[in-house]
């Protein structure tokens, strides 16, 4: 929820401490109140997760207060991406993450109400998508202008939870107008998907996105590597297929090498892969199995 500004005074109420908290938001508008509850729970020592109770557009009438009166985005401040890019230099790519442009409407309305919405008020629905596609992309360019290389957006709600014809009917050619503005600013798109993937995937290659992440296979994920490498198109990068959720965590420096040596030998015919996790390292990674993923990706990731 953005910072108060003109006609949009925000207030917060927070019961519990770090590791356990219930947080209520409440905005204040001219034509009424829109609330936020969310609970926090930490899960281990670096994660915390989430819930919302209440969500800001709860109704049609919340949403006309939302779109009149919410100020620009603030999800992500430009100046850390200046730091980052600095630290960065020319030995990797800035890439910071968002939502795609279904996912954020979850942000602010609940999921099954999000995914009705289309059947139920269609007009309704798509005035949502457009006001928050504008609304967010207008901070992603100050955020490309900093020196992001590319952004990655999330499309695990959007592809995971709908089927193939909601897709087409109703999510694609938002999440493509997003990439096509991400584009003329000046930066590549990730589309991020970490979880099932086997039954819409096929799509991915009608979608202006230049890389997917992160082929997650079972138990965690549907996606089977190799219909991914034969149904994805050629120019299209990847990257992920290996789990961090239990296998890094639990194998030893031996298992992951010879992980990363299966892995690479499949994919290396095609091409256009970047080694990676099926999505960011969990709590408890032992620094000896990354170490060991980073050698293996040098050895046996090279071409002779």
């Amino acid at each position: 929820v953005p910072s108060s500004a003109e006609n949009w005074d925000v207030s917060v109420t927070r019961e519990g401490n770090r590791d356990k908290q219930h947080r209520v938001t409440t905005v204040r508008t001219p034509k009424g109140e829109l609330r936020q509850v969310m609970n926090f729970e930490r899960s281990s020592p670096y994660m915390v997760v989430l819930a919302q109770e209440k969500y800001l557009i709860e109704t049609q009438r919340d949403f006309e207060i939302f779109a009149k009166y919410v100020p620009p985005a603030q999800f992500m401040d430009p100046d850390m991406v200046r730091r980052a890019r600095k630290a960065v230099g020319d030995k990797g790519l800035v890439n910071p993450c968002t939502h795609g442009a279904f996912n954020t409407i979850a942000q602010f309305r609940k999921l099954e109400d999000v995914m009705m919405d289309p059947i139920v008020d269609e007009g309704f629905y798509r005035a949502m998508i457009k006001f928050l596609l504008d609304w967010q992309m207008a901070a992603l360019r100050q955020v490309i202008q900093a020196g992001a290389d590319c952004i990655e957006i999330g499309g695990n709600m959007a592809t995971s939870c709908v089927g193939p014809e909601y897709f087409k009917r109703y999510v694609m050619e938002y999440e493509n107008e997003m990439a096509r503005q991400i584009h003329a600013a000046g930066a590549f798109v990730v589309y991020h998907n970490c979880g099932d993937a086997q039954k819409i995937m096929h799509l991915y290659n009608d979608m202006e996105i230049d890389m997917w992440g992160y082929l997650t296979g079972a138990p965690f994920g549907d996606v089977v590597l190799e219909d991914a490498l034969r149904v994805i198109r050629p120019n299209m990068t990847l990257r992920g297929n290996i789990d961090q959720v239990e296998f890094l965590r639990t194998a030893t420096p031996g298992q992951v090498k010879q992980r990363v040596r299966e892995l690479l030998q499949k994919v290396k015919p095609r091409g256009n892969w970047v080694l990676c996790t099926t999505d960011f390292p969990f709590d408890g990674l032992p620094y000896e199995n990354l170490r060991a993923f980073a050698e293996a990706g040098h050895e046996y990731g090279r071409y002779e």
